[in-house]
């Protein structure tokens, strides 16, 4: 099932095929598994499934999505996700083995191509799964790291605390070992990754989650104050956030024909400010002042760009 040559991102998707064809199964023997995948339109060579390659797929299953495939004792010996359950009331794995079914699902019926586009992830397979084993497994990482800004390329060695997917783009924190503070970093800008034997410790008290809890994207920036943001969305724009929340802090507490008002909890960095004026004037600040003006900053440089001036 795996070669030499197999890529990163053939392997994951061959990982996310393996659990498809059991989970659809519910229960299916080692035999029919190798079936279906010489008939799979990922098996362009018609190639066999070795038992050992099968082991260490199910092994980086498990290492990878916690995703454990058991198998009965008796019987027919079938195999089966363990715990199954447990992966839908995990938002993360959930988002990563639906997201990653689907581009599956595209690739095995010829009758759903053309008709269903999913867009691509930059770098997101090859890095994103040498990332995730390295924060697995506590080791160092060395990047080439592209600065679109002022266009250098530069060798780090970073210590990956976690992954973060942002509009379609997956990012990874790490601690910079040469500047000696958390960076984050898009994995659409790293040219090479390469894990290193060099093992680092996590600080115990570091927990994700709270990491981003204060901020409505990636940029993460404690200069900024947190605080209470009032917007007034006018219909149907407030239709959409209110099905899609921008930050977990949303509240609506107005509503009316015409618009909703919501109220927010956090620290407005530049990407918030940003994506603000792409809203306008579907989407107006009401609160704090400060917010606003940097909106109509915003608006108004781009005012100039678009007049030449």
């Amino acid at each position: 099932m795996s070669s030499a040559k197999t890529t990163a991102g053939e392997l994951f998707n061959r990982y996310i095929w393996l659990i498809e064809v059991i989970n659809e199964a519910g229960k299916i023997s080692y035999n029919d598994i190798r079936k279906k995948w010489e008939n799979s339109s990922l098996n362009d060579s018609h190639s066999d499934l070795p038992r050992r390659t099968f082991f260490a797929h199910c092994r980086a299953l498990e290492e990878m999505f916690g995703v454990k495939i058991s198998c009965e004792t008796s019987g027919y010996y079938r195999y089966y996700i363990e715990d199954y359950e447990d992966i839908n009331n995990d938002k993360l794995r959930r988002w990563v083995l639906n997201n990653l079914s689907l581009r599956n699902l595209l690739k095995e019926s010829s009758q759903l191509r053309g008709k269903i586009y999913v867009d691509e992830i930059p770098s997101g397979y090859t890095f994103l799964t040498t990332l995730m084993k390295s924060i697995k497994n506590l080791k160092s990482v060395k990047i080439l790291h592209h600065n679109y800004q002022n266009g250098t390329k530069k060798e780090s060695i970073i210590n990956p605390y976690l992954l973060k997917l942002h509009k379609n783009r997956w990012y990874v924190l790490a601690y910079s070992q040469a500047e000696k503070e958390m960076r984050l970093y898009g994995l659409d800008r790293i040219m090479e990754c390469e894990t290193l034997d060099q093992t680092f410790t996590i600080d115990p008290e570091f927990d994700a989650e709270s990491y981003f809890s204060d901020y409505y994207g990636v940029l993460v920036k404690s200069t900024v104050k947190l605080e209470k943001v009032v917007l007034k969305v006018k219909d149907p724009e407030n239709k959409y956030l209110r099905s899609l929340p921008w930050h977990h802090s949303q509240k609506e507490i107005e509503t009316t024909d015409e618009y909703s008002i919501f109220e927010f909890k956090l620290r407005p960095t530049t990407d918030f400010v940003v994506d603000l004026s792409l809203k306008f004037p579907d989407i107006k600040v009401l609160e704090p002042e400060s917010l606003k003006q940097e909106v109509n900053k915003v608006l108004i440089n781009k005012l100039k760009e678009i007049e030449g001036v």
